[in-house]
């Protein structure tokens, strides 16, 4: 896949915004790509389109998770399934990638693991890390997405840092409507753009 595309756009899809200054002699900015997007319960899919194809370039079901804490809610990371055309491929023949965003001061010497309910523990290795947190990926295989349809709940487990404490932090979330937003991504990547 390409890496930098798919990361570029989860950055831009998980709200992390550059700001670009732009000279004022400039006509106008670019037309933004055709997108198609959609919210399914607490999963946000979307599809953005090639304008010279108008075939899918880049699908994406993503959810937030947060908590509240004194009244505000506080954003915990993200779980993001994506896949992207590359220069020889078209989207529907890539496989997905399954991502997660989560805050940092965790150990980056341990791996995050994702579980779908009571299902055996899946490794995202680090692949970057920001102001806002990092990010682990990898490759999904059949069966894993197999497990994300069919999955009631999420478990993310990250590993604190010994300076605060060590240990075991757990997120749970729903994995409802998960398959809702990837049947849609699947019906977006066979469809060209929207007129």
């Amino acid at each position: 896949m390409n890496k930098k595309l798919l990361l570029s756009s989860i950055i831009v899809f998980s709200g992390i915004s550059f700001v670009a200054h732009a000279d004022s002699s400039v006509s106008k900015a670019p037309t933004p790509p055709p997108t198609i997007q959609n919210n399914f319960g607490a999963w946000k899919a979307s599809c953005t389109y090639a304008p010279a194809t108008r075939a899918a370039s880049l699908c994406i079901a993503a959810q937030q998770l947060t908590m509240q804490q004194d009244g505000k809610s506080v954003a915990l990371g993200m779980v993001i399934v994506a896949r992207a055309a590359s220069t020889k491929e078209p989207i529907t023949t890539r496989p997905y990638e399954l991502s997660l965003m989560v805050p940092l001061g965790f150990d980056l010497t341990k791996l995050p693991t994702l579980t779908m309910d009571n299902g055996k523990p899946l490794n995202l290795p680090y692949l970057v890390c920001n102001a806002s947190g990092c990010l682990a990926t990898t490759q999904t295989t059949p069966s894993t997405m197999a497990g994300l349809k069919t999955a009631k709940t999420g478990h993310i487990r990250v590993t604190r840092v010994p300076s605060q404490g060590g240990g075991t932090v757990t997120i749970n979330y729903s994995m409802n409507h998960f398959s809702d937003a990837l049947g849609a991504l699947e019906t977006w990547a066979t469809q060209k753009a929207p007129s």
